[in-house]
């Protein structure tokens, strides 16, 4: 069936054509041997361009990552002024060794390396605007824990003042400096990697993202503000308070505001020549406006302020106003989009005991769907004393097979093995509202963090006790296995303990075997195919009493983060 688009939509693109924000990705040649802290590349902008982000060459493992900006630069094609300071003994870097001459733009954590064959996207939302003609020098560094000289791959030598390393009609890529963390001894090198842009001064809304409030046009929910990076989201339990404030200096002037039930926000969904960008999802055939009905009612505007009680029951709001200003190119101004998501109360009765006998299961509901896991969201979970959370139906089976475990059995998580709670040894399932004597296991409570304790649970028929947790953060998807030192020795004989699989499987919804995987600290990977099982296993069969080989490598943590492309996950562990 065509469906026809709202009169919203034919309106801009009648009016102002949507301009889709386009990233061109510039790559350099990536041969360089060398490693260290930070490199430096710089950008002269041929064209006004707006810097998006940064992918570089980063040696395997997770590493943290920051970015920094000056638009100091060196007068290109020319010697450098004989009072600059010499860095690292050398005047082309000077201007690399001065910490007071950079901004830091952002930083990132965990980003887990794809080899240092391809470069590796930094997740850091840069969204400079370089005007034509000018320059602007970024500085990307490692910090934290890594291995000397550094995890970043760059080439040796070159010139700053030099030939660019790598050129469009838009933009020229420079020589920098590079060494250690922060502007330590730096040296000549050449930036290995991709610079990620857009054509035109996009500025601080980027590309391919989300329209921020201005002076002129505000619209929050409890005061959340977008970045440009991410969507203005504020979540609320039923029946709790959110408070919509619409505000601005351009009172009088024609507005309405476009609401969608259900529907998210979308990373620039389109650009108006003077670089407003419309994330509300006009296509939505549920579209209304706050002036009534389906066409939009552009009234003068007057600021208000509305407090809303969530509904009992889940709710998944979004909006964004729409004005016509005269003094923006294009006469079109948006305010930030805006989205509410209403959700019950987590249960009443958290924290939970979880089971408190031999091989026994127990439910937690949640209400709407809340916790992710592979790319579906359930209302509810099973714990069982086994060591594991299943999604779909209870399963008590004390005795781990990797067939069960990822052909087999539902979707399932954590450590399966035959254990048994007692008096001395519990299983609790917490959330934020509860109060945490401490973190647990190095996961420290934040919102939306559901924690599943298993704290001195021996294995059946021995007096070893175990400690470890399973978290599931219910925004961002991540599944948490921590405390894993505090697991013993499994006895593996007959009538005490067993064999045992740490990790995680989609199961019988379409998991594949491409066999045990060790979790060695400070390792990461991705799973090929995407959705196949991540486990590692411990046959007592065949070496007797014992851990997974994770364990005795030392592990304390494995985080599941869920892939951007597929509904499987890439690990890291600790």
């Amino acid at each position: 069936m065509i469906r026809s688009l709202p009169f919203f939509t034919l309106l801009l693109t009648a009016v102002l054509p949507a301009q889709p924000c386009v990233l061109h990705h510039l790559t350099t040649p990536l041969q360089g041997t060398t490693a260290g802290a930070g490199v430096v590349v710089g950008i002269k902008a041929l064209s006004d361009v707006t810097i998006s982000s940064f992918s570089v060459r980063l040696n395997a493992g997770v590493h943290d990552l920051e970015v920094w900006h000056t638009l100091q630069t060196p007068p290109f094609g020319m010697p450098p002024p004989p009072f600059w300071p010499s860095g690292g003994g050398n005047p082309e870097c000077s201007l690399d060794s001065f910490p007071r001459l950079w901004s830091l733009v952002g930083s990132a954590s965990s980003v887990m390396s794809t080899g240092d064959s391809a470069p590796t996207h930094v997740p850091v939302a840069v969204n400079l605007a370089v005007p034509a003609g000018t320059y602007a020098r970024f500085y990307i560094a490692a910090t934290g824990f890594y291995v000397f000289p550094g995890p970043i791959r760059f080439t040796d030598g070159g010139s700053v003042w030099g030939n660019p390393i790598a050129q469009t009609t838009h933009v020229e890529l420079r020589g920098g400096c590079a060494g250690g963390y922060p502007f330590q001894n730096p040296a000549v090198s050449q930036f290995n990697g991709t610079v990620h842009y857009a054509e035109g001064l996009a500025g601080a809304n980027g590309c391919g993202s989300y329209q921020t409030n201005s002076t002129e046009l505000s619209l929050t929910i409890n005061g959340t503000n977008t970045s440009g990076a991410t969507p203005a989201v504020t979540q609320t339990i039923a029946n709790g308070l959110a408070i919509i404030n619409a505000s601005g200096a351009n009172v009088g002037l024609p507005a309405d505001m476009g609401i969608t039930v259900s529907t998210p926000l979308v990373p620039g969904l389109a650009a108006t020549p003077g670089t407003q960008i419309l994330n509300l999802d006009v296509t939505d055939p549920g579209l209304v406006f706050l002036g009534g009905g389906v066409l939009p009612s552009l009234r003068p505007f007057v600021p208000w302020n509305l407090p809303l009680w969530g509904p009992s029951s889940c709710l998944h709001l979004s909006a964004q106003y729409l004005m016509f200003d005269p003094t923006v190119f294009g006469f079109l101004r948006f305010s930030q989009g805006i989205e509410l998501r209403v959700s019950p109360a987590w249960p009443t009765y958290l924290p939970a005991a979880g089971p408190t006998g031999d091989d026994e299961s127990v439910a937690i509901q949640f209400g709407c769907p809340r916790i992710p896991f592979y790319g579906t969201a359930y209302d509810r979970f099973h714990v069982s004393s086994n060591g594991r959370v299943v999604f779909g139906n209870p399963d008590t089976d004390f005795t781990a097979t990797v067939s069960e475990f990822v052909y087999q059995d539902d979707p399932s998580v954590g450590y399966w093995t035959d254990l048994t709670p007692d008096a001395t040894g519990t299983i609790e399932v917490r959330d934020t509202a509860a109060a945490y004597p401490h973190s647990f296991g190095g996961v420290t409570p934040a919102a939306g963090l559901i924690s599943v304790l298993f704290s001195n649970v021996k294995y059946f028929g021995t007096t070893d006790r175990n400690t470890f947790g399973i978290h599931f953060d219910t925004t961002t998807g991540e599944v948490v296995l921590s405390s894993l030192s505090a697991i013993s020795d499994n006895p593996g004989s007959s009538g005490a303990g067993d064999d045992a699989i740490l990790g995680i499987s989609l199961g019988n919804l379409g998991a594949s075997d491409p066999g045990a995987t060790l979790f060695s600290p400070g390792s990461a990977g991705v799973p090929t195919p995407f959705q196949a099982a991540l486990y590692d296993f411990h046959d007592s069969s065949v070496t007797g009493p014992g851990r997974p080989t994770s364990l005795t490598w030392g592990t304390d943590q494995i985080w599941f983060t869920p892939l951007p492309v597929s509904t499987g996950y890439q690990w890291r562990a600790f």
